[in-house]
Parts: structure tokens; C-alpha cells; sequence
């Protein structure tokens, strides 16, 4: 789950297939494939410069997005492959109260 607590929008969040193996969620009997498939794309096409992931790139389609709202919870499973939709050229600023400020937790149900 991730909750939004920060009054101004600093990105919602995405979810992504890998594109080479179709994987939308990382289960324990496909870790190693993955990471395996993920190892290789990297010694063939080097490794992505740094930074949040913005929509479709060379190795993972975007197929769905939440976007920020003030004090809206998503709950998605875990291992969905996923990431924070804010952009790369944001500044945020060092005090909690004005910069993105989000509570990510995972639950478990019994």
C-alpha cells in the first residue's frame, strides 16, 4: 500500500510489464528468470541512467497508473512491478511538510 500525505501532486503510481519475459509481478519461482533476463539486457544494452521511470522505456511497458490525490491509500499486491511517478527534474525540498510525503506499508492477511 502506498498513501499519499502531501497536499501538492509529486506523481502517483505506475505499474509495468517487463516486455521480455511478460512478467506484470515477480512471484518466487520467477525471481531468478527475472533477474537472470534483467542481467542479460544489461550486458547487451548497458544498464538505464538513474532515475524514476517515466511511461514505456526500452525494457518495461507502463500498463496502468494511479495518480497522486491527497490522503488516497493504494493497495496492489507487492510484488506488482511498480514505481513512483514523480519526475525526474522535481526538486523536493528537505522538509517533510511541503516535499513528497507518502507512508508505504505491506500487509499481510491472515
Amino acid at each position: 500500500m502506498v498513501h499519499y500525505l502531501s497536499h501538492q501532486d509529486y506523481g502517483g503510481t505506475a505499474f509495468y510489464r517487463h516486455k521480455a519475459t511478460g512478467f506484470e509481478a515477480i512471484t518466487p519461482d520467477r525471481h531468478r528468470a527475472f533477474l537472470d533476463r534483467l542481467e542479460q539486457e544489461f550486458a547487451e544494452n548497458g544498464e538505464p541512467e538513474a532515475g524514476y521511470i517515466a511511461g514505456d522505456t526500452p525494457l518495461f511497458a507502463q500498463i496502468s497508473s494511479v495518480e497522486h490525490a491527497y490522503n488516497r491509500a493504494v493497495i496492489y499486491a507487492g510484488n506488482l512491478l511498480h514505481c513512483s511517478m514523480t519526475r525526474n527534474d522535481v526538486h523536493h525540498p528537505d522538509d517533510a511538510e511541503k516535499g513528497r510525503l507518502t507512508i508505504a506499508a505491506f500487509m499481510l492477511a491472515r
